[in-house]
């Protein structure tokens, strides 16, 4: 498994003094797993991810796949997303003659869920599990809090130690 660790050679990041792993998800996206990995370590400081593609020939290479870092202190919104299908989608699936196939195979699955999260880095998507999504939104929230009022109490304390 390709994980973000704390092992650098197998990741784009490593973890800095202090920072801790708090949680860690993992969800396969698309139907039956066939659209791609998104790994997320929540730290006390970072959200880290992966996102894997799929390859259907995955024993001769490594999948590609990005990582990202994102500073909690630097999120200013979190929106939930459920991405399904519209009515189009069904109706092509229906004229191919796909909609059985689609039925027996992916109607639980298709669904994908993602947090997206923005800030003066843009916008970035993360994805869980339908499982994972109600855990992932409050305790993210609750540590993005955490380390916003950290921030406002160091600034305080500094206003106040260096006055004139």
């Amino acid at each position: 498994m390709n994980r973000i660790t704390t092992d650098v050679s197998n990741s784009s990041f490593c973890l800095y003094d202090g920072e801790n792993i708090l949680k860690e998800w993992e969800v396969k996206k698309g139907c039956c797993g066939c659209g791609g990995t998104c790994y997320s370590i929540l730290t006390n400081k970072r959200l880290l991810t992966r996102h894997e593609e799929y390859l259907c020939f995955d024993c001769c290479c490594r999948p590609p796949y990005f990582d990202s870092s994102i500073y909690l202190s630097d999120i200013e919104q979190i929106l939930k997303i459920e991405n399904r299908h519209t009515f189009w989608f069904y109706f092509l699936l229906f004229i191919t003659g796909l909609l059985i196939i689609y039925f027996l195979c992916g109607w639980c699955c298709c669904r994908t869920y993602h947090l997206e999260f923005r800030g003066a880095f843009g916008l970035h998507p993360v994805y869980f599990s339908p499982d994972d999504l109600k855990d992932a939104q409050t305790t993210i929230s609750y540590i993005i809090d955490q380390n916003k009022t950290q921030i406002l109490q160091d600034i305080n304390q500094y206003n106040t130690t260096s006055q004139f």
